[in-house]
């Protein structure tokens, strides 16, 4: 392995890793999927990118509309 960090960093990491509680496993959500569906179809065919809904209306609020989310989320938009 190669890093600009050099092996200290990984060294870190590791003993970091060691001793971190470990978080719940990520597991499908159809609710997600749906608020993910209709961000598509709404800001695709507009041409718009981000976050928000054409309306303005933030990940969570959007995410809120399909059903109750649990725990922590985040999104990922990619274009291209």
């Amino acid at each position: 392995m190669s890093t600009n960090e050099g092996p200290a960093a990984v060294q870190e990491t590791i003993d970091f890793l060691h001793n971190v509680e470990p978080v719940c496993s990520v597991s499908w959500s159809d609710a997600l999927a749906e608020a993910a569906k209709f961000h598509t179809n709404d800001t695709g065919p507009k041409g718009l990118v981000g976050h928000n809904s054409s309306d303005g209306t933030s990940m969570g609020g959007r995410l809120a509309k399909f059903g109750q989310i649990q725990g922590h989320g985040g999104e990922n938009v990619s274009y291209g």
